[in-house]
């Protein structure tokens, strides 16, 4: 009886180590508000938010500094909801571009995808002449589709990507037109996933943990009879 309790505490004490080293160390939490420069500067494995890294950050604009960066992040059920918006004050008066990676941590919510994108600029003038060309393609599906929103209308500020098929990683590359004399706000940019996620590795440590403390306790008291 004894063999047993101690094979079964050695048994949950490999699977707690396990869980616990799962989880990619190398990407660091997104921030909730930053600047684009910091994005651009982050590490190859870049930054991480629930499910999902952030990577790869590029753009031309001469001065990212003052670029806002704020994350997007609701919980939408099945449907969660991540993304960034970007921002400048007074805004943004040049044209430029902007890319990088959204991808989904297999290592450890190996049953989610991303199914859906959006992207939406925003200004306090209509119409105005500016115009985004977001084309977005799937590592390693091929390309995906391009994403068109411009000023001219209200109605054309907002415009929705579904995907043919599930995807686990996508890149995002933005060209941003803006006409001499105009400005843009801030551009936005969404994605949708689908599936669900297992349990955070965290929560299945403290499982984990728990498990070997009660097999502690039935080993002791199996000690003392």
């Amino acid at each position: 009886m004894k063999s047993c309790i101690k094979g079964l505490m050695l048994c949950l004490l490999g699977f707690v180590l396990m869980l616990g080293g799962g989880r990619t160390a190398s990407a660091a939490p997104c921030p909730g508000t930053t600047t684009l420069d910091v994005l651009v500067g982050l590490p190859a494995a870049g930054c991480t938010i629930q499910d999902k890294i952030f990577s790869g950050f590029t753009t031309n604009l001469v001065d990212p500094e003052n670029v806002n960066a704020t994350l997007i992040f609701q919980q939408l059920g099945t449907q969660d909801q991540h993304g960034w918006t970007f921002s400048k004050d007074p805004g943004f008066t040049s044209s430029f571009t902007l890319s990088y990676t959204i991808a989904v941590d297999t290592a450890n919510f190996p049953t989610v995808t991303i199914f859906a994108a959006k992207d939406q600029i925003f200004d306090g003038l209509n119409p105005y002449d500016v115009s985004v060309a977001d084309t977005q393609t799937g590592v390693p599906s091929g390309a995906l589709g391009v994403l068109n929103v411009d000023g001219t209308l209200a109605a054309n500020e907002t415009e929705q990507l579904v995907y043919g098929s599930a995807q686990t990683s996508v890149t995002t590359s933005s060209v941003v037109t803006i006409a001499a004399g105009e400005q843009l706000a801030s551009y936005e940019q969404n994605w949708f996933e689908q599936g669900s996620s297992i349990p955070e590795p965290g929560t299945l440590f403290l499982l984990g943990t728990g498990l070997v403390g009660l097999a502690g306790v039935a080993w002791r008291r199996n000690r003392k009879s």
